[in-house]
């Protein structure tokens, strides 16, 4: 692809051949003609790469770019932010779809409110033993549903609420100057944190919202929760209001710590009568 595409998807992979195929059926069958899916295939042991190789043999719009080893989520993600040429980028995982006028609707919007940011609702799906596939759970918070179909984020009761409901696309000139990226210190919550570097970047007044859920998140099995994670929330947002120097983002970041710490005790609780937390003993006051 020659000229500078509309849309960068990145996709990091790794030993994703059971569900590459179809997320790049997905991208690559969006209304918006002028993309490209970036897949960094970061080190996988399956054939992840051969998959992409015969899908980019017959759509050009599809790039492979490989890692020698296998760096994490983080660092794959940011290797494809630093390689996409779009004007605009957004992240797909390896394992998920996109709703085919997703890429469309969601740049049209934007471009109509003269936003850098624009994001949508999530909607969990899981597949069956036969392939029927089965829609879940909406990922939207309720500072969010309830209020139409197009608004700007109300950035207090979107972080309080549910600050990880959404998967955005970003005008690659804000990204590149907010500098925004994914922690590769963190093992979880990287992606959040790099939302929020987005939503609170102070040249970024508006992050729009388009109320229907175009982005079909996979839903895996799992039966095992592990602890930390309001450390881990801790950790994630200290980053981001450091990178941003937001102190609105500070501020709410501790008030909202105790109160994730004791929720998270009280679910601990709970998994650990039904043998579900991973690790032996109890959770402490």
């Amino acid at each position: 692809m020659s000229t500078e595409p509309d849309l960068s998807v990145v996709v990091a992979a790794y030993n994703a051949s059971a569900t590459i195929g179809a997320t790049l059926r997905s991208l690559l069958a969006q209304t918006l003609d002028s993309i490209e899916v970036v897949v960094v295939d970061d080190g996988s042991l399956d054939e992840t790469a051969q998959i992409v190789e015969e899908v980019q043999a017959v759509d050009a719009r599809a790039r492979l770019i490989s890692l020698d080893e296998n760096e994490g989520r983080s660092a794959a993600r940011n290797r494809g932010l630093t390689e996409a040429r779009g004007r605009w980028i957004g992240t797909c995982d390896a394992d998920d779809l996109w709703a085919p006028r997703r890429a469309k609707r969601l740049i049209d919007a934007a471009e109509r409110r003269g936003v850098d940011v624009v994001t949508d609702d999530q909607m969990g799906f899981s597949v069956g033993p036969d392939g029927t596939i089965v829609l879940n759970h909406r990922y939207a918070s309720r500072s969010t549903l309830r209020m139409g179909r197009e608004h700007c984020f109300r950035l207090r009761g979107w972080f309080f609420v549910q600050t990880c409901s959404m998967r955005p696309i970003v005008r690659a000139a804000f990204l590149r100057r907010c500098g925004a990226d994914y922690p590769d210190h963190l093992a979880n919550g990287e992606d959040l944190s790099f939302y929020l570097q987005l939503v609170f970047d102070s040249s970024a007044p508006c992050t729009l919202r388009v109320g229907e859920p175009l982005y079909y998140y996979r839903e895996g099995e799992s039966t095992r929760v592990s602890e930390g994670s309001s450390d881990t929330h801790v950790l994630l947002t200290s980053y981001a209001a450091d990178r941003t120097g937001s102190r609105e983002l500070d501020r709410w970041a501790q008030q909202a710590a105790p109160g994730r710490r004791y929720v998270e005790r009280r679910f601990h609780r709970r998994l650990e009568r039904h043998g579900r937390l991973e690790g032996e003993g109890a959770v402490e006051d």
